[in-house]
């Protein structure tokens, strides 16, 4: 027989209460459509952002070569990372050589670190900033919907000089920094 509520019959079985569309409480990982959709949407929102970078970079590329003034401002910055494994780094990495104008220069994982070249970098923590974000949308498409990210590291400073923090300042590395 089927409770009955002042609205009429309950209609309801152990796994359509309020926790059945979430996910929570089920114990089994698999995902639910909500999960799904926010996943696909997250990564749609990657890969449109990074097509809008590139084609961006190209166009600012373009101008460069067939204009006689030259723009450019390169600067290398250092960039700690939120990235945590070798597969995360790596894209990231790839992700920066691919966009014209940019260069991965070192790679180190402990601290997860990036030294990256920009040939139009006007500003180190506009750069860095840029950076960080397709750094933060990449990671919220790859990993889990309900992992929240670590907050974007703190800007290194340099050695007291502003040299590292200035385009077209390079910061050195010194010799144990190799990975």
């Amino acid at each position: 027989m089927t409770p009955t509520t002042p609205e009429g019959p309950d209609r309801r079985t152990p796994h359509t209460g309020p926790e059945a569309g979430s996910g929570a409480g089920t114990g089994t990982g698999t995902p639910t459509p909500r999960r799904i959709a926010l996943r696909v949407g997250r990564a749609i929102s990657f890969v449109w952002l990074f097509a809008l970078r590139f084609v961006q970079s190209n166009v600012v590329i373009t101008v460069e070569i067939l204009t006689p003034r030259d723009r450019t401002s390169p600067g290398i910055v250092e960039l700690p990372l939120r990235c945590r494994s070798r597969a995360e780094i790596a894209t990231f990495s790839s992700l920066i050589n691919l966009t014209p104008g940019t260069l991965t220069l070192e790679v180190r994982r402990d601290p997860p670190t990036l030294w990256v070249h920009g040939t139009h970098t006007h500003s180190a923590e506009e750069f860095r900033h840029d950076l960080w974000e397709l750094e933060t949308r990449m990671l919220t498409a790859w990993r889990p919907v309900d992992e929240p990210l670590p907050p974007v590291p703190p800007s290194p400073r340099g050695n007291g000089t502003g040299e590292a923090d200035r385009p077209g300042g390079v910061r050195e590395s010194g010799k144990g920094d190799t990975p």
